[in-house]
């Protein structure tokens, strides 16, 4: 099974690299945000992302569908491509644990991580022309930017634990964001 799962701040512009990158692509997509907004907000839950509480509920939800996601990519034979998804050291942690217990019918897993670090000036520059800014805006930025960091840290740590697993292989690409495109710095 092949999984691309692409990671960065937010406003890194991991939609965009997925739709430049992927569009011409047979594969599965799996869009947290856009999975959680559309079912918390229509449910009235969740306030435009504001009430943490809910997103932090929805992880169950997040390693179901990602654990039947990851069966149906391996059974049909395409890859998975994942938005946003390990985002936070939490469910990275979860994440690889539900790599590690596939079933065996499964065979290797060779995850594709695609890193996007921006400047934080343009982070800031990209969310406030999208969104404007105010101060929930101003924590999501500097929270994204951990959460970030915490995710790198906590797969380098997965990667030091494949060696003895021997059905998982972490690539790491890392890109730049330029002139609208990306470009690829390192592959480790």
């Amino acid at each position: 099974m092949i999984q691309h799962s692409v990671l960065g701040q937010a406003g890194s512009g991991k939609s965009t690299f997925i739709d430049q990158k992927f569009s011409d692509s047979r594969h599965i997509s799996f869009s947290v945000g856009s999975l959680l907004r559309k079912m918390l907000g229509q449910s009235g839950i969740a306030d435009s992302q504001h009430n943490t509480n809910a997103w932090e509920s929805a992880n169950p939800l997040v390693y179901c569908t990602y654990e039947k996601l990851c069966l149906l990519s391996d059974s049909l034979g395409v890859p998975l491509i994942s938005d946003g998804f390990p985002r936070n050291g939490s469910q990275v942690t979860t994440g690889m644990s539900i790599l590690r217990n596939l079933p065996a019918t499964v065979g290797e897993v060779q995850l594709h991580l695609h890193l996007l670090d921006i400047p934080e000036e343009e982070q800031i520059r990209r969310i406030e022309e999208r969104q404007g800014m105010d101060e929930y805006q101003l924590k999501r930025i500097k929270r994204s930017r951990m959460d970030f960091e915490e995710v790198i840290s906590k797969m380098q740590i997965e990667l030091s634990k494949t060696n003895s697993l021997g059905n998982i292989a972490i690539q790491f690409n890392w890109w730049s964001s330029k002139d609208g495109g990306f470009e690829l710095l390192n592959v480790s």
